[in-house]
């Protein structure tokens, strides 16, 4: 056996094992145990219908189960399973799924009644008289060719055949790197590998599609979003400017009122300076009253230069007119 292919073998994990559905004729039934024992040394899980279908269970669905979980089909041929109705349907299942066949010989027949699937394939020779040793190392090589694709091509098909089952709806696509990782694999089929099926290719095609409308309805609601954001910040600035506009008009008039109330406190101080027959106190409380009015409207707002200016000449003048009197 080749080195690199039993090196392989010892570091497969229990749990990770490639799957090989046996097809056999009952009359086989001894030889199909040999060969699963074989496969299960090797690092297989080999599927037999003798020990995988419990009685009463539909076998039929059962084997359709078991085929398409398979990576591959190994196909005993012999006399007995090339005229059996039950391996000729499993053979056809596995060309439907296009499942890698390996025809194992057990017992020998004539190369013209061989079925067209099987006819075209290479065969294992594990008959009476053959190398046993040298037909399981080949068997071994074989099954463990391009088995990255195979396992992948089982993997997705399984996923595709429940999409399907399920009415190809958008719950089952595959997404995101799951779904680069299926394009690049449609893409790098190696030359002797078994060919994806029509179900494969429509899955892979379903998946690009949703995840294209996810993307556009992602793209749709970022635009909506950036959109409204923008029209918030366009109303938010009118409404800043507006605001701006009511308070610069309210300071306007602030500045007018104080500029006005300076001006009278003023001018009324310079008159009452002169002012004949007016009790000082009267005076002094209208004058007063005034200079209040000159606090409140300074302490209402941001006064400029000119009218703190214009306070301190009205309280100057307020000043002179009191020692006038």
């Amino acid at each position: 056996m080749d080195q690199r292919v039993s090196a392989a073998l010892v570091a497969t994990p229990t749990g990770d094992r490639a799957k090989v559905f046996i097809s056999y004729s009952r009359k086989d039934s001894d030889f199909a145990q040999m060969l699963s024992a074989a496969l299960a040394e090797r690092g297989f899980d080999a599927f037999l219908d003798k020990t995988d279908i419990a009685p009463g269970e539909p076998w039929k669905e059962r084997l359709a189960g078991l085929i398409a979980a398979a990576d591959t089909i190994v196909f005993i041929v012999s006399p007995d399973s090339i005229g059996s109705t039950i391996c000729t349907w499993e053979l056809q299942e596995g060309e439907r799924l296009s499942k890698r066949v390996i025809p194992v010989v057990a017992r020998r027949i004539a190369d013209t009644d061989a079925p067209p699937t099987l006819s075209r394939l290479n065969w294992v020779f594990l008959a009476d008289g053959d190398d046993k040793d040298a037909a399981l190392a080949t068997l071994n090589t074989a099954l463990y060719t391009d088995l990255a694709w195979v396992r992948e091509h089982t993997r997705i098909g399984e996923l595709a055949r429940h999409w399907d089952m399920q009415g190809r709806g958008k719950g089952a696509n595959l997404r995101g790197a799951e779904l680069e990782a299926a394009e690049r694999w449609l893409d790098r089929r190696p030359a002797n590998a078994n060919a994806p099926t029509n179900l494969h290719q429509d899955f892979i095609r379903a998946s690009r599609r949703a995840a294209t409308a996810r993307q556009r309805y992602w793209v749709g609601g970022s635009l909506v979003v950036a959109l409204v954001a923008i029209a918030l910040a366009a109303f938010a600035e009118i409404s800043r400017r507006q605001a701006e506009t009511q308070r610069e008009r309210a300071e306007r008039t602030l500045t007018l009122a104080t500029a006005t109330t300076n001006s009278l406190v003023f001018d009324l101080a310079k008159k009452f300076r002169y002012a004949a027959g007016m009790q000082a106190s009267m005076i002094k409380d209208i004058l007063d009253r005034a200079l209040r009015l000159q606090d409140q409207l300074l302490g209402a707002g941001e006064a400029n230069p000119d009218l703190r200016r214009s306070r301190a000449d009205a309280l100057m003048e307020t000043v002179d007119a009191f020692d006038t009197r």
